[in-house]
C-alpha cells in the first residue's frame, strides 16, 4: 500500500510541477485557472486508477502464488484475470479454450516473483517512486515562488475560472527597461478584461515604499478588439525604481526600469595631415583642449578615449552637415577634410 502511495504521490507531484510551469509562462491567460483544475483532477484520477489496476494484479499474482498446485482455486484465479472485461461473454467461449486459457494463465502466474512488490527488502520500483516523490516536492517548493496560493486556487476551486471573467487582466508590455540617467522611459500596460475601474500605477525607489502615479488610458484596435492601454512616460529620469499596475484588489508583477550613467568623454587627440603640396609632417596633439588651427584641404583625425563603450558618436559642425564617427573599443576614431573656418562639437550616447 506504501508503495502505491508513493507512485501515486510522484504522479500528482509531477502534475503539480508541469502546472506550476504553465503558471510562469502564462500568467495572465484567463482560462489558466480552470485549465489547471480539469488538468490536476485528470492526472489524479488516473493515477488512482492505474495504481488500482495495479494493486488488483499484484494481488492476484500474489494470491495465486500461495494456492496450492493444479488447476483448481488457482486456475479460476488466472482464468478470471484472463478474461477481465469479458463479462458474460465468457460462457461463449468454447469448454476447450477456456480450459486452455486457465491452463496457460496458472503456468504464467507461477512465474511472478509477486513476493518482491510486498516484502520489506523488495519493491524497487516503488522506493524509486518514493525518492522520485521527494525529488519533486523539492524542485516544486523551489520553484513556485509567489505563485503557490494562485497555483492552490487554481486546482481546488472550479468557480475561480468564473468568478474571475469581469476583473481586470493587466499584462505589463513595457517589461524591465534601461534607460541613460536624465533620459526618458515609458511604462504600459495593457487590460484584456474588464475595462470598469480604475487602473493605477505605483512606483517604489525606495524598498516597501510605493508612490501612485497616474497613467493615461488609450484605446487600441487589435483583431477587431478594442484593448485598453494604459501608459506613463517618465522624463528626466534619475534614478532605477520599480512599478507595477494596479485594479481593485489585482496587480501585476513588478518590473524594474535601471538607470545607468551616461558615457564620459576622458580624452580627445588629434592628428592634422596638411596637403602634400606644402610638404609639411603629420602634426600630433595630444589633447585636444581648444582651437585647431589648419590649412584649407588638411585632414583632421579625431581619437577620443570614454569612460566606458559608446553605441554611437556624433560630430556636431556649425556651418556644414553634421558627421558620425566609429565607435571602438574604449572611445571613438573618425576623420573630416577642413573647407573653412567652423566649430564643432562631440556628443555620444
Amino acid at each position: 500500500m506504501r508503495g502505491l502511495v508513493s507512485i501515486v504521490a510522484a504522479s500528482l507531484l509531477s502534475t503539480l510541477l508541469l502546472l506550476n510551469l504553465l503558471h510562469s509562462l502564462a500568467a495572465g491567460w484567463r482560462p489558466l485557472p480552470l485549465v489547471s483544475f480539469v488538468l490536476f483532477w485528470a492526472a489524479a484520477a488516473f493515477a488512482v486508477w492505474r495504481a488500482s489496476r495495479l494493486f488488483s494484479v499484484w494481488s492476484g499474482a500474489r494470491l495465486a502464488r500461495e494456492m496450492d498446485g493444479g488447476l483448481g482455486l488457482k486456475g479460476l484465479v488466472a482464468a478470471a484475470f484472463e478474461f477481465d472485461g469479458g463479462g458474460d461473454r465468457v460462457s461463449a467461449y468454447s469448454e476447450f479454450l477456456r480450459g486452455e486459457t486457465v491452463r496457460r494463465a496458472a503456468k504464467e502466474l507461477r512465474g511472478i516473483r509477486s513476493d518482491t512488490f510486498f516484502v520489506d527488502t523488495g519493491r524497487p520500483a516503488w522506493g524509486l517512486a518514493g525518492i522520485y516523490a521527494g525529488v519533486l516536492l523539492l524542485l516544486l517548493l523551489a520553484f513556485t515562488g509567489g505563485r503557490g496560493g494562485e497555483l492552490l486556487a487554481s486546482i481546488t476551486d472550479p468557480t475561480l475560472y468564473f468568478s474571475r471573467r469581469d476583473e481586470p487582466n493587466l499584462i505589463v508590455t513595457s517589461g524591465d527597461r534601461t534607460v541613460l540617467r536624465g533620459g526618458s522611459v515609458s511604462c504600459e500596460a495593457v487590460n484584456f478584461g474588464a475595462t470598469s475601474g480604475p487602473v493605477d500605477l505605483r512606483i517604489s525607489s525606495v524598498p516597501g515604499v510605493w508612490k501612485r502615479v497616474e497613467a493615461a488610458a488609450e484605446t487600441l484596435l487589435a483583431d477587431g478588439m478594442e484593448l485598453a492601454l494604459y501608459r506613463h512616460r517618465f522624463d528626466g529620469v534619475r534614478e532605477s525604481f520599480r512599478y507595477r499596475f494596479e485594479s481593485r484588489d489585482r496587480m501585476t508583477e513588478e518590473r524594474l526600469i535601471t538607470v545607468i550613467n551616461r558615457p564620459v568623454i576622458n580624452r580627445v587627440s588629434a592628428r592634422i595631415i596638411f596637403p602634400r603640396y606644402t610638404g609639411k609632417p603629420p602634426e600630433a596633439i595630444g589633447t585636444l583642449a581648444g582651437r585647431i588651427y589648419a590649412l584649407g584641404g588638411s585632414r583632421v583625425e579625431l581619437f577620443g578615449e570614454t569612460s566606458k563603450r559608446v553605441t554611437g558618436v556624433l560630430l556636431e559642425f556649425g556651418r556644414v552637415p553634421d558627421l558620425p564617427l566609429e565607435p571602438v573599443t574604449g572611445g571613438f576614431t573618425g576623420s573630416f577634410t577642413v573647407t573653412g573656418d567652423d566649430t564643432f562639437a562631440i556628443s555620444i550616447v
